[in-house]
């Protein structure tokens, strides 16, 4: 591998690590990016690590929370197919 793409795995196992770990101990977790297009390839490489671990469980949001249909409600109403696509599995 090149090293830059080296370098990009080793900061998504880091993101994951210390988002996990976040979420874990009840709190919510935002991750910011460099770039706008950033924020969908590291979605989805997070996505993708948690389900190689087994762990999407622990990343979907808690269905009790008392806002969580407002959450649900904007992400019906957006525009954006691949954010959609985030949330489908």
């Amino acid at each position: 591998k090149k090293p830059a793409a080296e370098r990009n795995d080793k900061m998504t196992e880091i993101t994951y690590e210390k988002a996990l770990a976040a979420l874990r101990n009840g709190k919510q977790v935002m991750i910011f990016v460099h770039a706008r297009n950033e924020t969908l390839r590291t979605a989805r490489a997070l996505a993708e690590e948690a389900k190689r671990r087994g762990q999407q469980a622990e990343w979907q949001p808690n269905e009790e929370h008392p806002r969580i249909h407002l959450a649900k409600r904007d992400l019906a109403k957006s525009r954006n197919p691949q954010l959609l696509t985030l949330f489908s599995d």
